[in-house]
């Protein structure tokens, strides 16, 4: 029996509710490497961080490697007829100090396709079969099926676990419990463990569950046989060109515009803030647009600051001044309203929105906080920034940064 080796490949769900996922990975890395100790001759690690913007009303997505990114590791990927001949090195290291900075350098946003993800790493140009136990581990607090996942992708998941068996890769994954991760879970020899969605794995228990990981793989049996064929790029991403990728210059600004977020893990959530500050001198005015349960509509702002459950607390910028401008929104309860559109008018005249160096901060009192930059370039009287929504799954947060000269609706 030949020494074994062991590539590690993590699929982290980069999308905005995740920073705790990150965080607790890079503090737990070790503990899947304890149990292997004595055991392989080497540990080679991949981080595949993905996620999914949009440019304009298209799809953009973003995978990131820890030496490679974009349209640029599609071509390392699926440089040759067979991936066997693309270079280990822009895709795995041996060394768990930049597997650590990786994580640490993440910034979660945009939305998530994990069924991509999941193919892109199952393509991987993974050590000899002969001589390399093969794992991926996927990490995510949405389902399969939810997110940017285009048409036809769940239907294919038969496809993806006929590819994890003939490459001999054995699948862990902390995800929430759907369909379609049932169906994922009949891959061979794969452990699923599913979680409460929505809260950035905030429930997951890292340290066990990485250190059973590293037991389960210290386990693993070889294949004696060469690696049989199998089908790449199953989403066609092989034929993708660079416009289908997000470039490392734009990618804070396609990711941002657009995407949605999951917000709070507590029911109901109650003292939201919403801030908006800046600090150029040009006088912006909070206003919040919301709509009941019942269909009654409102509007909060300085010149009517308290309706029931939300409230304005004072006016800043008056006079144009700049400096740290601070208004703030309270929502005493959320789930007293079905839809809430924050915007800021321009009291006068003004230049582009991305010229005040602003940004709106949802809070929540269990902690949960999502950022929304002021980033819109054109000029107007009115910028819609942010939007709440409530449905049965809980609350969500939208970057809007849509400018108008007309009044903010919720269309």
């Amino acid at each position: 029996m030949p020494a074994q080796n062991v590539d590690l490949v993590l699929v982290i769900d980069a999308s905005s509710s995740m920073k705790p996922c990150f965080d607790a990975l890079r503090e737990n890395l070790a503990r899947v490497v304890a149990p292997l100790q004595g055991f392989v001759t080497n540990v080679q690690f991949c981080v595949l961080a993905q996620s999914v913007g949009m440019r304009g009303r298209t799809l953009v997505h973003d995978h990131r490697f820890i030496g490679t990114s974009g349209a640029d590791a599609l071509a390392a990927l699926y440089a040759g007829p067979s991936n066997q001949g693309a270079g280990r090195g822009p895709f795995f290291t041996a060394d768990a100090g930049r597997v650590r900075s990786f994580l640490a350098d993440l910034k979660p946003e945009g939305n998530e396709d994990l069924l991509l993800a999941l193919d892109l790493a199952a393509d991987l140009p993974f050590g000899p079969i002969t001589s390399t136990c093969r794992v991926i581990a996927l990490f995510s607090d949405e389902p399969i099926e939810a997110g940017a996942v285009e048409s036809g992708r769940v239907e294919r998941i038969p496809e993806l676990i006929e590819k994890l068996t003939r490459r001999r890769i054995k699948l862990f994954a902390a995800l929430p419990e759907s369909d379609a991760s049932l169906a994922l879970s009949q891959a061979n020899g794969s452990e699923l463990e599913f979680v409460s969605g929505g809260d950035g794995l905030r429930s997951v228990d890292f340290s066990q569950l990485l250190s059973q990981m590293g037991k389960s793989i210290s386990v693993m049996s070889l294949q004696s046989s060469g690696e049989p064929s199998y089908t790449r790029a199953l989403f066609g991403q092989d034929k993708w060109d660079a416009s289908g990728s997000v470039s490392e210059s734009e990618r804070s600004t396609v990711l941002a515009v657009g995407e949605s977020a999951k917000f709070g893990s507590s029911t109901p959530l109650t003292d939201v803030g919403v801030q908006l500050r800046w600090t150029r001198p040009i006088d912006l005015d909070l206003h919040a647009f919301y709509r009941r349960p019942d269909g009654t509509e409102g509007q909060v702002y300085f010149g009517a600051p308290r309706h029931q459950d939300i409230s304005l607390d004072h006016d800043a910028g008056i006079g144009d001044r700049g400096g740290r401008n601070v208004e703030n929104i309270k929502v005493d309860q959320l789930d007293s309203f079905t839809t809430i559109v924050f915007a800021t008018m321009i009291f006068g005249s003004g230049d582009r929105y991305s010229d005040y160096d602003g940004q709106v901060e949802v809070t929540a009192s269990d902690g949960s906080q999502i950022v929304v930059p002021l980033s819109a370039q054109q000029r107007g009287k009115w910028c819609a920034i942010a939007r709440i929504d409530m449905d049965q799954g809980g609350a969500s947060v939208s970057n809007l940064n849509v400018v108008s000269d007309e009044t903010p609706g919720f269309d």
